[in-house]
């Protein structure tokens, strides 16, 4: 529908106010996404409501969009709830963006990342902490939630633009700057711009992120580094029209990745940590039985297996994650403690509780 509706009415840029308002209604995923992003930029009043109502979406990328238009337009009070009950890690820290600048209590905003970011679970190992283990711990929010505050707000027009600031605002009109600080510079600016690309949104970059994320360099540690970073990117953007790429990278990265040449430190540092989190965040149902898989390798990587974070991202899918867990629950062994662990967490999650 997408593609029809620009082959009619042109880019969205160029959209009435009022058409993009109408198509929202008839969209989904990263096409409604974007529609939200437009809307955004144009600080137009009678666009709150559409802000209010996409703060609920199932989506992650949606929510993420609103929460940004809501900060935007000086109305991130109004993410209150939805800041103590958000369970993915890149909408909470979006709704504790636009709760802060709206002239929210600093310190609640501060709380509800630090309880976020250590939440726990019982384990065959005893309590573990995955927030620990994808490096999303309080520390890290904390200091991206501090820049993007303090990131001002450049013109278009500027002669110096911080691809940092830039990305911080995601404002749809600075998306090909972006993509240009990914072709030029050298490997560290290159890891820097893909990271970029996640906390700038835009969903016209999924298909960048997906070639990354089977990349094989000859640059020992290069195509690792761009694999883990576009995985961790297409979990910030929160969309689940990137399932698909991130299942067949968590099927591959094992057999035709790691420990061969051009891996890196893809061993040490697994990809697959990333992915399996990235699933998380857009919250797929697709990606139950796989996660279910993972829930007794305590053994697959330095860091201790694949079980913690595949339990967080379970967690973070939810209710529809429960059946399935319910049932592996009912078996013995590692597997069996684990999904038990997850059902615990999901019967004291903060949204289920209120």
């Amino acid at each position: 529908m997408n593609r029809l509706l620009q082959r009619l009415k042109g880019p969205i840029e160029k959209w009435e106010t009022t058409a993009i308002i109408a198509a929202l209604s008839r969209s989904k995923g990263g096409f409604q996404c974007q529609l939200l992003r437009e809307l955004t930029v144009r600080h137009t009043p009678n666009t709150l409501h559409c802000f209010l109502q996409k703060l609920t979406s199932p989506e992650a990328g949606i929510r993420r969009a609103a929460a940004r238009g809501l900060g935007v337009m000086g109305q991130g009070q109004a993410v209150d709830k939805r800041l103590r009950t958000e369970p993915c890690t890149s909408v909470k820290l979006e709704l504790a963006k636009s709760w802060i600048a709206s002239g929210g209590e600093v310190q609640l905003a501060h709380n509800a990342l630090k309880k976020h970011a250590e939440r726990s679970f019982v384990t065959h190992l005893g309590e573990r902490q995955p927030a620990l283990i994808v490096s999303q711990e309080y520390p890290v929010l904390l200091r991206t939630l501090t820049a993007s505050l303090k990131t001002p707000q450049l013109e278009v027009s500027d002669p110096i633009k911080n691809p940092v600031a830039i990305a911080h605002q995601g404002r749809p009109e600075d998306r090909q700057f972006l993509l240009q600080q990914l072709q030029t510079g050298g490997r560290r600016k290159e890891h820097r711009s893909i990271a970029l690309l996640g906390f700038h949104g835009d969903p016209r970059n999924l298909k960048h992120l997906y070639g990354l994320l089977s990349e094989m360099s000859v640059d020992p540690g290069r195509g690792f580094a761009h694999r883990r970073t576009a995985a961790t990117a297409l979990g910030r953007m929160g969309l689940k029209e990137a399932t698909r790429a991130l299942l067949q990278a968590l099927r591959r990265e094992p057999a035709d990745h790691e420990g061969r040449p051009g891996a890196g430190m893809g061993i040490q540092f697994p990809v697959r940590t990333n992915i399996i989190w990235a699933l998380g965040e857009i919250q797929t149902e697709h990606a139950i039985p796989a996660l279910i898989d993972l829930l007794d390798d305590d053994a697959g990587s330095p860091l201790g297996g694949f079980y913690c974070v595949a339990m967080d991202a379970l967690l973070k899918i939810g209710p529809k994650a429960e059946a399935p867990l319910k049932k592996a629950a009912l078996g013995h062994g590692k597997k069996a403690i684990n999904a038990q662990g997850v059902l615990n967490a999901l019967r004291e999650s903060p949204e289920r509780q209120l």
